[in-house]
């Protein structure tokens, strides 16, 4: 079974081996300044840039990189999330630093193709979501140490202090003003999927099965899909599940009018996740959106044409999954 890594360019080397594990092929799209100089036999790299953008695509990170060394606020970061990764005035390499810092940049001549910006909007994003994301749990590590310190102090205080009681009275009033970084994320998330998109339609890849492992990403796809029938499934699956070509391509031609979804439980039924034993330690954890006549290449590149076979959307939970009933 062939299946489509999405939406960002590039995955963990360890996490890409144990997916590429369980399938018959895996394919990222990645330039080639972005993937790793070791052979991966199961995973097929898709250029999406221009030919002559292969080798200067490097040159824009390390310009980027120099930018982030100078500008520690990475200001550019954030101005990612609110202006579209696509605009009719690209601008040119020689021109990046002077756009990094917020310059205007005047030289139509000097522009980027379309896939150049969306490919390093894709690369920053995904530095973005990463760093934001561990800026967001030592801050919920600080609140955790936040009510742990009040259910101390609100314990009763046997003292006639009054600078100790002022204190404990203030203490208690402090509460951590912070805002999760997912709940203001969904036009981003929009951005990084049309980015996606450009790139997937310039490379001509067609896949009925695509995986992520950033359940943010997989969450916000089930929003996109409201216009289309779907049904979400939890599995579990033995690790590696490479001998299970033939469930997967069952569960790609099997018929659905997305109404009736009684034959595809019943093809799931052995690998459900409320049908498994006491322990799966081992094996792997899959989340999948099952959407009917949809195939997942189509639903990327925003065609909701129906077709003959289905789309499968998996969320890579990761393998040594274990569980109880």
């Amino acid at each position: 079974m062939k299946v489509l890594y999405y939406p960002y360019l590039t995955l963990e080397t360890t996490s890409l081996n144990k997916v590429a594990s369980c399938f018959e092929e895996v394919f990222v799209l990645s330039p080639l300044a972005l993937r790793p100089r070791f052979v991966i036999p199961k995973v097929k790299f898709i250029e999406p840039l221009p030919s002559e953008w292969s080798k200067k695509f490097r040159s824009l990170i390390s310009q980027y990189q120099i930018f982030k060394q100078v500008y520690t606020d990475k200001s550019f970061l954030e101005y990612l999330k609110h202006v579209p990764p696509a605009q009719p005035d690209f601008e040119a390499m020689t021109s990046l630093m002077r756009f990094l810092r917020g310059n205007q940049v005047d030289k139509p001549e000097e522009s980027f193709p379309p896939e150049v910006t969306c490919a390093l909007f894709l690369h920053l994003a995904r530095q973005y979501s990463q760093d934001i994301k561990a800026i967001y749990q030592s801050i919920r590590l600080v609140k955790q140490q936040e009510e742990n310190l009040k259910q101390i102090l609100d314990s009763p205080l046997e003292t006639d202090n009054t600078s100790l009681l002022e204190i404990k009275k203030n203490l208690l009033e402090i509460n951590l003003d912070y805002v999760h970084p997912d709940e203001d994320i969904w036009p981003f998330m929009d951005k990084v999927l049309f980015a996606f998109s450009i790139l997937l339609k310039k490379a001509g890849l067609d896949l009925k099965m695509a995986f992520t492992e950033d359940e943010v990403v997989h969450e916000y796809l089930k929003m996109r899909l409201q216009k289309l029938p779907y049904k979400i499934f939890s599995l579990i699956l033995p690790y590696p599940c490479d001998n299970l070509n033939y469930f997967w391509n069952s569960l790609l031609e099997i018929y659905c009018d997305g109404r009736d979804y009684t034959a595809v439980s019943e093809l799931l039924t052995p690998y459900l996740h409320n049908n498994q034993g006491i322990n799966n330690s081992g094996n792997i954890s899959l989340e999948i959106i099952f959407v009917p006549r949809h195939p997942a290449s189509d639903v990327l590149k925003g065609n909701l044409e129906t077709k003959e076979t289905n789309g499968i959307f998996c969320l890579w939970k990761g393998e040594g999954y274990a569980h109880k009933n």
